[in-house]
């Protein structure tokens, strides 16, 4: 009879959700916390004891398996939309499936004796280093097969964008946005449009309906909000339609890695993706982020935009 370790079985097992879990971020481009990616994948880890437990009905074994994957897929990734979910609880099950195979396969040909299968488990009687090692080969592997033939999108094509105000920040995804060629009029800055969610944590409450509406007229609460050297209203022109965005100048604002020198963000009542971003950024601004070692070029590229917007 075979001996199953159940400290070994749990570790391992949290090992290797970890690696699944951030193969499938990398595929689908999102950004997570470690510590959520961690506390997911120990729950995979805890969840692999059903090795243990006696023959069940096979439906029921896969309704298990349902349930663990979701709560995994939920505690990892921040829930953002319906949409998003789903196609994130899918891509896990596909990177899932795809190292079941490709571990099977590497073992197979090494030594196909000691693999148990149980209540759709499977342990593999190798040593902790050996799995481990196979493991972080897979990742290389799934990671190498999205690059050759996974998302076509660029990585430059998004940034991670941190903005401040009187200490407190919001950090967010951003999408490269070439046709965004907003500027703050007064000063001719490139101007980043966000959601209104991404940003809520920073406006003042009394300016609160406005920046989630839009309805720029209610502006008698500006006073009272202290804002009144950073509220602007920036000029949109949308299909068929011409409106003003409420802005806001902040304190200090982060692209990338790369600290800007002066932007302006616009905020926008409505949703620009399905969570896969939430907000656009100018080309002005991304290219200056790429130029993180050389502040005088990233100057003359926000000028350069500064000055073809006002001719």
């Amino acid at each position: 009879m075979a001996v199953i370790y159940l400290d070994v079985l749990i570790g391992l097992n949290w090992i290797i959700d970890y690696f699944l879990l951030l193969a499938a971020a990398n595929l689908l481009s999102r950004k997570i916390r470690r510590w959520r990616i961690v506390l997911g994948a120990a729950l995979g880890g805890a969840a692999s004891a059903m090795v243990l437990m006696p023959k069940i009905n096979g439906l029921l074994s896969l309704l298990m398996h349902a349930v663990v994957a979701t709560l995994m897929v939920l505690i990892t990734y921040e829930f953002q939309s319906v949409r998003l979910f789903l196609k994130t609880l899918l891509c896990f099950y596909a990177v899932s499936f795809s190292f079941s195979g490709i571990v099977y396969a590497i073992w197979y040909c090494a030594a196909p004796q000691g693999m148990i299968w149980r209540s759709g488990m499977v342990y593999f009687n190798i040593s902790p280093f050996l799995l481990i090692v196979l493991t972080v080969l897979c990742y290389l592997i799934l990671t190498l097969l999205q690059r050759l033939v996974g998302r076509q999108e660029s990585p430059e094509k998004f940034f991670s964008v941190e903005i401040t105000v009187n200490g407190k920040t919001a950090e967010f995804r951003a999408m490269l946005d070439t046709g965004n060629t907003l500027v703050e009029r007064m000063s001719g800055v490139p101007v980043i449009v966000a959601e209104y969610n991404a940003v809520k944590g920073l406006i003042p409450e009394e300016l609160a309906q406005i920046y989630a509406t839009g309805e720029v007229n209610r502006v008698e609460s500006l006073e009272k909000s202290g804002w009144e050297m950073r509220f602007r209203l920036i000029p949109f022109a949308g299909v068929g339609t011409q409106s003003l965005l409420p802005a806001f100048f902040p304190d200090k604002i982060v692209v990338g890695k790369q600290e800007i020198d002066r932007a302006c963000v616009a905020v926008c009542s409505q949703r620009l993706s399905s969570g896969l971003y939430h907000a656009l950024v100018p080309s002005a601004l991304a290219e200056a982020a790429r130029l993180q070692a050389r502040p005088k070029e990233q100057s003359k590229i926000i000028a350069k935009h500064q000055k073809k917007r006002m001719q």
